[in-house]
C-alpha cells in the first residue's frame, strides 16, 4: 500500500513525497500515528487534500464539524485509501471528541472501529483499530474487553510496530483496575529497547506503581531510580511520594527526605504536600534524630483544622510520637532509639491522639492505598498496647472502604487475629459473659480455622462456664474430631463434661471411651474415667464401667494413678452390690499403705456392713473415730455402728448410740433419722417378742 506522510498537514510544506512502507517490528510508534490513522497518498496538490478542513476542525476541538465532514467524505467514496483512511478518521474523532464529550462518544468510537475494520481487515489502520478500540474500552472501565482487544493484536500481530503499545495497554489495564499482580506481571513482559525514552519511562514508573501498591518497595524503588534516569520532564506528585516513599520502606532515609523535600518544593499545594513533610520526621526518627522528629510531629498536630490530606498527616504524626516512646511497649522487639517511656496516663493519651485522628481520616468519602495503608499502622498501635476493642472498631470501619485485594486479606487476617487477642484477654480476666457477647455480636467473622484453634476452644469453655452447654457441646465438637489439632485433648476432654451436663449419657459415654483409648495417659485421665463411671451409672451400666477400669488397671500397671482408678473400680463394684470385690480393694491398698489407710477404713467399714459382717465393720468406724474424731462424718458413723450393734443383737449398745445421736447429733436430719431407726427398731423387736409367744 503506497502512503505519504502529511507534510503539508503537519509540518506546512507544500510538497507531498510519496513513500512506499515495509513494516517491522519498529522500536516505538509516533505520537501523530497513535492519534490518527495512516493517510493515503492519491492526490496531487495539498488544496485537493480532502482531509485538511477535517483536520483543522479537529486540531480545532470542532469535533461536532469534524465528525460531520468526515461522513460527508465517506458518502462521497465507497472504496480506496480515501475511504479507508475516513472510516477509521471517524473513530478517532469520537475518542478525542469522549474528552469532553462524555463516554457515549467511546461507544461511538467503538462501533466506528469496528466498521472500519470490517471493511478493511488487512490494513495496517486495522490493527491500530484493535489498539484504540481497546483503548475506549480502557476509559469506560470494561477492563476484560479492553485486554481482549490488545492481546488480539498480540496474538494476530506480533511483529506489528502496534505490538508493544499493546502490550503496554495490558499492563495499564490491570493497574487502572488495580490488579497489581497482573499489572506488574504484564509490565515485566515488556521489552524496553523497543520503545521510545518516553514509553520507557512511562512503563518503568508504571512497573512501579504496580509493585509499590504490592508493598514491594525494594523492586518499585529500583524502577522509579530507573524511570527517573530516563525521564526529562517533571515527575507527577504522586509517581515523586511514591519513590520517596518506596525509598523510606527500604530504609533509605536520607534519599527519601531528599525526595519528600523535592515534593514540598515542587507541588506545595498538593494534598500530598503535608503528608510529605511529616514523613520527614518519620525519616528522622528512624535515623535516631529525635529532636528533629519531635519537632515536626508537634508542628504538624498544632497547626489548626485539617488540610488536603484529609487529616493523614496529623495520624501520622501521632503514630510517630507514640513509637518514639515506645520503650515500655509490652513487645519483645522494641526501637533502638527511643524517649523516656510513657506511664500509664501518658499511654492512654498517645492513644486516645491516634484513635482521634484515624476516625477523622475515616470520615473522608474514600481512602487511597497509602491511607488504608496508613490506619492499619495505627491500628496495630491498639492492638500492640491490647486496647482490641478499639482496633477492633476501627478494622470494621476500615473494611467498608474498597480496597486491593491483597490488602483486603491482609486486613481481614488482622482482623480475625484482633478478635482472638481480645478473646484472650477477657480470658485472662476471666470474663467469660463478654467471650460469649463478643462471639454472638461477630460469629460470622469467626472462620473455621479460629473455631478449630485456641480461640474456638476458649469460646467453648465460656459458654460451658456459663451453663450454656448445648453451644459448648456445638464449638467443642469439631475441634475433639481432628487428631492433629493440637487442643483436641482438651476439647475432648472439656465435650464429655459438657454432654454429661446435658444428660446425654450415652453421647458422652461414647466420648470419654475415646478419650481413655487416644489418651491414655493424660493427666486428664483420671477425671474422665470418673465422668466415664458416672455416665455408665447413670445409665445402669456398672458392668461396663468395671470392664473399661480393670483394662486401663492391667495396661498401665505402673502408672502414679494406679491406686486412685482402683478405687473408682472399687466403687463400680459397689454400686453393681459387689461388696467383696469391693473391700477387696480397699484392703489391697490399705496394706500397700498403711499411713493413708485410715482414709480407707470407712469404705471399707461400710463394705463390711453391707455383707453383714458387722463385727469388722465396727472395728472400722472406730479406727476412723480414733483417727480422726473431728471428721465430718461423725454422726454417720455413729449411726452405722448403732445399726451393726443392734444388727449383732447387741441392742443396748446400738439403743444408747441412737440416743446420743438424737440429742447430740450436728445435722438435724441425723437427728431425726436416729429417732426413727431407733423406734423402728423397738416396734420391730416388740413384733418379733410377741411371735415368739404365739409360737
Amino acid at each position: 500500500m503506497k502512503m505519504v506522510s502529511r507534510v503539508s498537514a503537519r509540518f506546512g510544506m507544500n510538497l507531498l513525497i510519496p513513500i512506499t512502507f515495509v513494516f517491522f517490528l519498529q522500536s516505538n510508534v509516533r505520537a501523530e500515528d497513535r492519534e490518527l490513522p495512516l493517510f493515503p497518498e492519491n492526490y496531487a496538490t495539498p488544496e485537493e487534500d480532502p482531509f485538511k478542513k477535517i483536520l483543522e476542525e479537529y486540531r480545532g476541538n470542532n469535533f461536532a464539524r469534524a465528525a460531520a465532514a468526515t461522513d460527508q467524505l465517506l458518502q462521497r467514496l465507497s472504496e480506496g485509501p480515501l475511504s479507508e483512511t475516513a472510516s477509521f478518521l471517524r473513530g478517532d474523532i469520537q475518542l478525542k471528541w469522549a474528552q469532553t464529550g462524555g463516554t457515549k462518544h467511546l461507544h461511538r468510537a467503538i462501533s466506528a472501529f469496528h466498521e472500519a475494520q470490517q471493511r478493511y481487515p488487512d490494513s495496517e489502520n486495522a490493527i491500530r483499530g484493535l489498539w484504540r478500540i481497546g483503548q475506549a474500552y480502557e476509559q469506560l472501565g470494561f477492563n476484560y474487553e479492553a485486554i481482549g482487544s490488545f492481546k488480539r493484536i498480540l496474538l494476530r500481530h506480533p511483529n506489528s510496530r502496534f505490538a508493544p503499545l499493546a502490550q503496554i495497554g495490558i499492563a495499564q489495564t490491570y493497574r487502572g483496575w488495580k490488579k497489581w499482580t497482573e499489572a506488574a506481571e504484564a509490565y515485566e513482559g515488556i521489552h524496553l529497547d523497543s520503545l521510545s525514552p518516553e514509553d520507557q519511562t512511562l512503563v518503568l514508573v508504571g512497573h512501579a506503581d504496580s509493585l509499590f501498591h504490592q508493598n514491594q518497595f525494594e523492586a518499585a524503588y529500583r524502577k522509579y531510580e530507573q524511570g527517573k534516569a530516563l525521564s526529562g520532564s517533571r515527575p507527577t506528585p504522586v509517581v515523586l511520594f511514591q519513590h520517596a516513599e518506596s525509598a523510606y520502606r527500604t530504609g533509605r532515609t536520607g534519599q527519601a527526605r531528599q525526595l519528600f523535600f523535592n515534593l514540598l518544593t515542587l507541588s506545595s499545594r498538593d494534598p500530598l504536600a503535608p503528608v510529605a513533610f511529616v514523613r520527614t520526621a518519620d525519616t528522622w526518627r528512624r535515623e535516631g534524630v529525635i529532636d528533629k522528629a519531635g519537632l515536626v510531629y508537634t508542628q504538624v498536630l498544632a497547626a489548626p483544622g485539617t488540610n488536603p490530606s484529609g487529616g493523614l498527616d496529623k495520624l501520622i504524626a501521632a503514630i510517630g510520637q507514640i513509637t518514639m516512646q515506645a520503650c515500655g511497649a509490652p513487645v519483645s522487639s522494641k526501637p533502638l532509639l527511643c524517649q523516656t517511656a510513657l506511664d500509664e496516663e501518658g499511654l492512654h493519651q498517645a492513644l486516645e491522639l491516634v484513635e482521634t485522628q484515624a476516625r477523622i481520616v475515616l470520615q473522608a468519602s474514600r481512602l487511597d492505598d497509602f491511607a488504608q495503608e496508613t490506619l492499619l499502622e495505627a491500628i496495630e498501635q491498639f492492638r500492640t498496647y491490647g486496647a482490641f476493642t478499639v482496633a477492633l472498631d476501627l478494622e470494621e470501619h476500615l473494611m467498608a472502604f474498597p480496597s486491593a485485594s491483597h490488602f483486603k486479606l491482609r486486613l481481614t487476617a488482622v482482623y480475625r487475629k484482633t478478635i482472638g487477642e481480645e478473646i484472650g484477654r477477657l480470658a485472662k480476666k476471666g470474663d467469660d459473659l463478654k467471650i460469649v457477647e463478643l462471639f454472638h455480636a461477630r460469629s460470622a467473622d469467626f472462620t473455621p480455622p479460629m473455631l478449630t484453634g485456641p480461640t474456638g476452644l476458649q469460646v467453648g469453655v465460656s459458654h460451658a462456664r456459663l451453663g450454656l452447654h448445648a453451644q459448648a457441646i456445638e464449638l467443642f465438637s469439631p475441634i475433639a474430631a481432628s487428631l492433629s489439632n493440637r487442643s483436641a485433648e482438651e476439647a475432648l476432654f472439656l465435650l464429655g463434661k459438657s454432654l454429661l451436663e446435658e444428660d446425654a449419657y450415652d453421647r458422652a459415654e461414647q466420648k470419654l471411651s475415646a478419650f481413655i483409648k487416644r489418651y491414655p495417659r493424660s493427666p486428664r485421665i483420671l477425671s474422665v474415667l470418673v465422668d466415664l463411671g458416672g455416665a455408665l451409672d447413670r445409665q445402669g451400666k456398672a458392668d461396663r464401667a468395671i470392664e473399661i477400669y480393670h483394662k486401663w488397671l492391667l495396661k498401665y500397671p505402673s502408672h502414679p494413678h494406679q491406686e486412685r482408678i482402683s478405687l473408682l473400680l472399687a466403687k463400680a463394684y459397689q454400686r453393681k452390690g459387689n461388696f467383696r470385690e469391693e473391700a477387696a480393694i480397699y484392703q489391697k491398698w490399705m496394706s500397700r499403705n498403711p499411713s493413708k489407710s485410715a482414709d480407707l477404713a470407712l469404705d471399707l467399714g461400710e463394705a463390711y456392713y453391707h455383707l453383714r459382717e458387722y463385727g469388722k465393720a465396727i472395728q472400722l468406724y472406730q479406727t476412723v473415730l480414733k483417727e480422726n474424731p473431728e471428721t465430718s462424718k461423725e454422726d454417720w458413723i455413729r449411726f452405722q455402728m448403732a445399726k451393726s450393734y443392734h444388727a449383732m443383737g447387741q441392742r443396748d449398745r446400738g439403743s444408747s448410740l441412737f440416743d446420743q445421736l438424737v440429742q447430740n447429733a450436728k445435722d438435724p436430719l441425723m437427728r431425726q433419722m436416729a429417732a426413727e431407726e431407733k423406734a423402728s427398731l423397738k416396734q420391730k423387736r416388740g413384733v418379733d417378742g410377741n411371735r415368739r409367744k404365739e409360737g
